[in-house]
């Protein structure tokens, strides 16, 4: 389009011609323009789609349908551990669906129609080209080759042997249900090292890019440290605590607790606020809360004084935006969490402070 903008003698020269046109000549000029315009002009196009993230595959789908993608869309979507609708896709005439994405950034997304769930915590990087099949029972298919069909490969074979897999369901359910502390515990190392063999015998012979290896080694280790702490909630809410006991505990250790290697695993995410929670729990049932006996059992406050003397920034703040969306979630004000993301975090806690009144700067440490 520069030959029609960028040389005044070449427009002069056109809008005289124009002049001695015909209605009916000027309009297939103009057509004639926007063709080549459309078909030269935009010598951009190849580069931008090789710089798409790009996902498409084919199932067994009606026309018309529509697949949505959900991801994190920014930090604080991964701290409150949700997902929202990114694009979608409209299924055509023979089953097929495509998204060309604007992806800046390495994480996990999910696939749904409006009632089904085709797949879950698959990767994309910027730039991948992904195709994902989905079979008759809709299942996902990953038959590509290169470095993003094998990462994707191998998370839906890590999530069809240690989750759905009957027998290992199973065990697991039981492990979880009926067994002491110290047996669970055993477990949970147990898997954890099955899961970790799994993943580098999966990729001995073609080592996966060092962010997606530090996130999948950081998942397997702190999917461990959940199960760990929700076996204990589940005790606690049985009145079985008691085959809980101080050992069972070893493994929260400092490093691990505030582990910047981590910050980019959903795993981790959860296991810090679970940590919180835990310590809340064990202190609330000790008596030992509220830390002031003169004031009034808030337990969004008492749990943010526990992450205010326990945890350093940015861990600190990953449990503060959790607790503050869960109090305003209780409170009816759901709609409020929207703006978390354009918020400063010290602004949301003084609105925190303010509401219930009460200073908690000076949280005293456990």
């Amino acid at each position: 389009m520069e030959f029609l903008i960028g040389n005044k003698s070449a427009v002069f020269y056109f809008i005289s011609v124009l002049k001695n046109f015909t209605l009916s000549k000027r309009k297939y000029f103009f057509i004639t323009i926007a063709f080549f315009a459309t078909t030269f002009g935009c010598t951009t196009l190849p580069n931008s789609d090789r710089d798409s993230t790009i996902l498409k595959g084919h199932g067994h789908f009606a026309p018309r349908q529509i697949i949505y993608l959900y991801a994190y869309a920014n930090p604080i979507d991964k701290f409150l551990a949700t997902k929202t609708i990114q694009d979608s896709a409209v299924v055509d005439d023979k089953g097929n669906y495509s998204f060309s994405l604007q992806w800046n950034k390495k994480d996990f997304f999910d696939l749904k129609t409006d009632d089904i769930w085709l797949a879950n915590n698959l990767y994309l990087r910027h730039g991948d080209k992904l195709t994902i099949d989905f079979d008759t029972k809709l299942s996902p298919i990953i038959d590509d080759d290169g470095d993003a069909a094998l990462l994707n490969q191998f998370l839906v074979s890590f999530i069809d042997t240690f989750y759905n897999e009957v027998h290992e369901k199973n065990q697991y359910y039981i492990e979880s249900n009926y067994y002491s502390g110290p047996q669970y515990s055993g477990y949970c190392d147990e898997r954890q090292n099955r899961k970790l063999i799994f993943y580098k015998q999966y990729f001995s012979g073609n080592a996966p890019d060092s962010d997606f290896d530090t996130i999948m080694q950081q998942e397997i280790i702190y999917q461990s440290a959940v199960d760990k702490l929700m076996f204990a909630w589940k005790k606690r809410i049985k009145n079985e605590e008691h085959i809980i006991d101080s050992a069972y505990y070893n493994f929260l250790i400092p490093h691990f607790i505030e582990n910047e290697n981590a910050l980019a695993s959903p795993s981790y995410i959860r296991f810090i606020n679970l940590y919180i929670g835990d310590i809340y729990d064990r202190k609330l049932a000790n008596g030992e809360l509220p830390q002031n006996k003169s004031e009034k059992l808030i337990p969004a406050v008492e749990k943010y004084k526990l992450a205010l003397a326990l945890l350093h920034k940015p861990y600190r703040d990953i449990v503060t935006y959790s607790i503050l969306n869960d109090d305003l979630s209780q409170a009816g004000q759901e709609h409020k969490a929207i703006n978390f993301a354009r918020m400063p975090i010290d602004s949301l806690v003084a609105s925190f402070c303010n509401k219930y009144g009460v200073s908690i700067a000076n949280a005293v440490s456990p």
